[in-house]
């Protein structure tokens, strides 16, 4: 695994004895001295910038030349796990890129939740309507449950402040076999249009599904197309969107 990192030259010491009169304060032992101690110290001084400060600074990547940040800070180079190392470009993740996985993570699992408790919703009112309101209940409680654990991520993304962009659209009411489009903006533009995207539809009755999407040019957004499967009804739901900027 090679390792894009500062490039830093080794600092040599070169010193040039000189012959000096016999006569004045050159000839001197004292001022011979002195020479000599300075010359251990910057032979000292380079010892020290070589074989420590130099090791240290060969380990950072490029960008920390721009000053110590998480962005120019390596995660781990000898961890080749998900979370410290990209395979694709064969160089370890830094600590904001690291953060990101996290995040991107945590995000998903907040998606994965809000589509569970969709369908828990959805079964919940159907079996609510079949008068199974035992089993009903029992689902509400779970579909709580799964709402505060959605809540909980949703805060912590929040707090996080790393790019990541979440919103949800209600949708208008879609004609019996119909498709609508969703224009979905995020509250700050993304820096372009290369962003990943995911969505889902809350939609309580079981007949909207998502049909495609597509970016809104600049980073505003995106529009997400909305279709109804119902053959005999209008049905409306709510759309849910994540953007994840890549790092």
């Amino acid at each position: 695994m090679a390792n894009a990192t500062l490039s830093i030259d080794t600092l040599e010491l070169v010193s040039t004895e000189r012959v000096v009169p016999k006569n004045g304060s050159p000839a001197t032992q004292d001022y011979n001295d002195t020479q000599n101690e300075n010359l251990l110290d910057h032979a000292t001084l380079a010892e020290f910038i070589n074989n420590f400060l130099r090791p240290i600074l060969l380990a950072l990547p490029p960008g920390a030349a721009n000053g110590l940040l998480a962005s120019t800070l390596f995660t781990d180079p000898t961890d080749e796990s998900a979370l410290c190392f990209d395979p694709l470009s064969d160089t370890p993740l830094t600590v904001k890129q690291s953060l990101q996985y996290l995040l991107n993570l945590t995000t998903s699992a907040q998606g994965k939740l809000t589509d569970v408790s969709t369908q828990v919703g959805i079964l919940a009112s159907k079996l609510s309507s079949t008068n199974q309101n035992d089993i009903a209940l029992v689902l509400q409680n779970f579909q709580a449950a799964l709402a505060a654990q959605a809540n909980a991520i949703a805060a912590l993304e929040t707090s996080s402040g790393t790019g990541v962009s979440a919103l949800q659209q209600a949708t208008p009411l879609i004609d019996p076999r119909g498709q609508e489009t969703v224009r979905c903006e995020w509250s700050t533009a993304q820096l372009n249009d290369t962003y990943t995207v995911t969505a889902s539809i809350e939609d309580t009755a079981g007949f909207l599904d998502i049909a495609s999407w597509s970016y809104i040019t600049g980073g505003l957004g995106v529009n997400v197309v909305i279709r109804n499967s119902d053959p005999a009804a209008g049905h409306q739901g709510i759309v849910h969107v994540c953007a994840f900027p890549l790092s």
